[in-house]
């Protein structure tokens, strides 16, 4: 494959099964790799292409490009956020809010290694590993489902309240996350004109080291899918409350 094609591999949820892509404009699967801020200076990545199988990538297999990376955000920058945020909670302007910081380290383990070592670590998410020419190369596990379609029956799924111990009891906070996550989801359910909406939990479910609130939600819909799937990203347990 081309160094200027993008590549792509991922281990489905609860599978051993490598999958790729390989890119052909008569593909039957579109891959969306979306920012969440969909005006800023990330665009949204779409390719198409059909699946394959295929055993997991070993070093070497990339072609990784030095390109000068953000600075990292120093405690101080990154406290002084959280402050801003929780005075902006107790001001009303938000509900919920997720501060991240970029952090820079060094390491040898090549992003094939990665990959693989986080298959073994977490089987019960999607693991992936995407690289691209210019917006460079990413690798994780996630156990969220955003949007599962068949038909006209649909699924999500409400991930918020996180711990890590697992033994611990749940407080408020963590119930109260829960909750406006879910909110959400069925309010943006309810707006598309979905039916026979459904929701199951919230229930404890741990994902690697981690303990989450889970509710799982089904609903019907007829309309359009793809602007279902847009108008649920990025929910409030990734970017917070408002969503923009």
């Amino acid at each position: 494959m081309a160094d200027t094609a993008p590549q792509l591999w991922w281990r489905p949820p609860g599978s051993s099964d490598i999958h790729t892509m390989v890119p052909a404009s008569d593909g039957t699967t579109t891959f969306h790799f979306v920012p969440f801020d969909l005006e800023g200076a990330s665009p949204a990545l779409s390719w198409t292409g059909h699946v394959v199988a295929c055993e997991s990538p070993t070093p070497g297999t990339l072609t990784l490009a030095k390109k000068p990376l953000p600075p990292s955000t120093s405690q101080e920058e990154h406290e002084d956020n959280v402050a801003r945020a929780l005075d902006a909670i107790s001001e009303g302007a938000l509900a919920k809010v997720v501060v991240s910081r970029g952090q820079q380290h060094s390491s040898a383990v090549p992003p094939e290694e990665a990959f693989a070592n986080l298959c073994q670590m977490h089987p019960n998410a999607l693991v992936y590993l995407m690289h691209h020419p210019e917006e460079g190369t990413w690798c994780g596990a996630t156990p969220e489902l955003l949007l599962r379609a068949q038909q006209h029956d649909v699924d999500t799924v409400s991930l918020a309240g996180t711990r890590r111990n697992p033994s611990a009891a749940w407080t408020d906070k963590e119930r109260v996350e829960q909750r406006l996550v879910t909110d959400h989801i069925l309010n943006v359910l309810a707006q598309k004109g979905a039916t026979h909406i459904v929701q199951d939990g919230p229930k404890d479910k741990t994902y690697g080291e981690l303990a989450h609130l889970e509710t799982r939600i089904s609903a019907t819909c007829r309309g359009d899918l793809h602007g279902l799937a847009q108008a649920l990203h990025p929910t409030p347990a990734v970017c917070g409350l408002p969503v923009a």
